[in-house]
């Protein structure tokens, strides 16, 4: 579901996103749900939402939860906090449910949204598994002028568990792939035409959430490494496009995302990371910080 503001709607419409988060071996982690309204809020608009057991059971794999999110006037994003419980049992990825219910102030666009928890317990195998998440702060686009009308602190994070085979030869590179999961929320900066002739800056905000199948190469003779997403079509149900840019620019934006957007900054990203098998640890390059959380044994 690809959502796009309406130069002149006359009513939001309100839409839960999917998530996805590795489970963990013990212990609680968070996940959120992001909720997107399709036009900032004119008026007040409220929604109740409950979690519901899908193949997840409340209780022993997330933490019930119920509430209600509130958008002030000029919100457009809220967030909904639930905790998933790990364990070390080895077993299929798991799901449940955010359900939305007695919505005021906005028209329910997408009422219900999966969060998948992802199953990090295997059995004795030849290839090696770790969690890892990619971190972008900032903003895109080509330009770096200072008056560029965009958010300076936007993110994008890609987050899940990838596997590949490190027996290769000591002159290969080893490759590793994952579905991971791809947050974003940033502003991306266009130049465009006015009707007079002359050029000015405009925004795109980007607020998306999906899964992307993503390969990692870790190069030899310490060259680093290389990130590349593909598929991610028709992977997120919930995409929002707006903006001061002109109307042809955001639909721009919206048909390139997010396989050749500036929006997903991971695709074509060159890692400084060590050569040979990855490492726990935290690599900064630039605007993007590269984790390896943790080797899943």
């Amino acid at each position: 579901m690809m959502l796009t503001v309406a130069p002149n709607a006359r009513a939001a419409d309100l839409t839960v996103g999917d998530s996805g988060v590795v489970e963990g071996n013990g212990g609680t982690r968070s996940v959120e749900i992001v909720v997107a309204l399709s036009t900032p809020a004119t008026a007040p608009v409220t929604v109740d939402y409950t979690t519901r057991d899908g193949s997840a059971a409340a209780g022993a794999d997330y933490q019930a939860a119920r509430g209600t999110v509130a958008f002030a006037k000029g919100e457009i994003v809220k967030r909904i906090t639930v905790n998933i419980v790990g364990d070390t049992v080895i077993e299929p990825n798991e799901t449940f449910d955010i359900v939305f219910s007695n919505a005021s102030g906005a028209t329910v666009a997408r009422g219900t949204g999966t969060t998948t928890i992802i199953n990090d317990d295997r059995a004795a195998e030849p290839l090696s598994m770790y969690e890892v998440r990619l971190t972008y702060t900032g903003y895109t686009g080509d330009l770096t002028a200072d008056d560029c009308p965009v958010r300076r602190d936007g993110k994008v994070v890609m987050t899940g568990i990838i596997s590949g085979n490190e027996r290769v030869a000591r002159d290969d590179d080893i490759g590793y792939q994952g579905t991971l999961q791809l947050a974003v929320d940033l502003d991306a900066c266009d130049v465009y035409r006015k009707t007079n002739g002359e050029d000015d800056l405009c925004k795109v905000t980007i607020i998306a959430l999906g899964s992307i199948t993503t390969k990692l190469a870790v190069h030899v003779d310490d060259r680093g490494g290389y990130v590349q997403t593909a598929d991610g079509t028709g992977k997120f149900p919930l995409s929002l496009f707006f903006g001061s840019c002109p109307a042809d620019r955001i639909a721009d934006e919206r048909s390139t995302f997010p396989d050749n957007s500036g929006a997903n900054i991971f695709n074509g990203y060159e890692l400084r990371i060590p050569s040979g098998p990855l490492r726990v640890g935290r690599y900064p390059e630039g605007d993007v910080v590269f984790e390896v959380v943790r080797a899943i044994p």
